[in-house]
């Protein structure tokens, strides 16, 4: 490892998506696995590196990942774009949409429950598929699709955060479409 940065240093457009687990090659080696994740937990450190991974000449950086070490493969900082955006302009002052916006983040503030984040559409998939194999007819809706306005998005989501239900805009509203069935 060249460097032992603190995580807000890395930004995260860096990390390429690979990540692999490290487990000590063999009793010999749990020690100092052992010393290194409880020195780098402690100090709340990352530690990065370059490695020959895949032929390739890789920056990685390692990781405590609950009880493990945990190794991220990075993209080289000229690999990534920069975004075109960046030269907006961010409003100067306090606005209706801002206020809104942060009453928004304040109300969904919390911590991650990850059960609530499933993969969807593997499992709409796997229904799907069941469904044909077993002979049943399959319906399948199409999206609904509505456009509305920002400052009346955030009343709907602040009012839908604290608990309200929120009234359904009816000039922003799409007409909703039927269910086809299919073969």
């Amino acid at each position: 490892m060249e460097l032992f940065l603190a995580p807000a240093q890395l930004d995260p457009v860096l990390y390429s998506g690979r990540s692999l687990y490290l487990v000590p090659d063999g009793p010999a080696a749990e020690p100092g696995y052992a010393v290194l994740h409880a020195a780098l937990v402690q100090r709340q450190r990352w530690a990065l590196g370059r490695m020959v991974l895949g032929g390739h000449r890789q920056i990685v950086l390692v990781r405590p990942s609950g009880a493990a070490l945990a190794l991220q493969v990075l993209h080289y900082p000229e690999q990534v774009r920069s975004c075109p955006l960046a030269a907006v302009r961010l409003p100067e002052k306090a606005s209706e949409e801002m206020r809104l916006a942060g009453l928004l983040i304040d109300a969904a503030g919390g911590s991650i429950d990850w059960n609530a984040y499933q993969d969807q559409a593997a499992q709409e998939l796997k229904a799907l598929i069941e469904a044909k194999l077993a002979g049943q007819p399959v319906a399948t809706l199409e999206p609904e699709r509505a456009i509305l306005p920002l400052l009346e998005a955030l009343k709907q989501s602040v009012t839908a955060q604290n608990g309200h239900a929120a009234a359904p805009s009816t000039k922003a509203r799409a007409p909703r479409k039927r269910a086809r069935r299919t073969a």
